[in-house]
């Protein structure tokens, strides 16, 4: 799963880990970046599913469809992940591209969630690997 972004907001360098409780993404609006709350931990409030990451698979399945899923634009200069061993690595992403993120709702809540998928090389370290866009 993600479990980190580093992305920059004004003259700001943020690294942000899912892990901490007010972790937030930022997301592409017609308005410009705007913060929005990374996921759902357990203990916090709330009625959206709990982790940070949906599966593309499940999407399409139709398991986000009760909380109004809208898919958005995530501005990260990179990315952490956690390979299965537990070691964890950033990746860069190119210029012009983004991660593929989940924006869910329940009632007046309002979460992102980074849109993930199963790597199709055997030979990956990883179990999950976010959807990286470019257009």
């Amino acid at each position: 799963m993600c479990v980190g972004v580093h992305y920059t907001l004004g003259s700001r360098e943020m690294r942000v880990l899912f892990a901490s409780s007010n972790a937030q993404l930022p997301v592409h609006t017609k308005d410009g970046i705007t913060l929005m709350p990374w996921g759902r931990r357990p203990k916090q409030a709330g009625k959206l599913p709990l982790g940070g990451c949906a599966y593309l698979d499940g999407i399409h399945a139709g398991n986000w469809e009760r909380f109004r899923p809208r898919g958005v634009r995530l501005w990260v200069r990179s990315f952490a992940e956690q390979d299965v061993e537990g070691r964890v690595h950033w990746h860069a992403l190119t210029a012009g591209k983004w991660i593929k993120g989940l924006l869910a709702q329940e009632g007046a809540e309002r979460r992102v969630y980074v849109v993930t998928l199963t790597p199709v090389l055997a030979e990956t370290p990883y179990e999950r690997w976010p959807c990286i866009q470019s257009g």
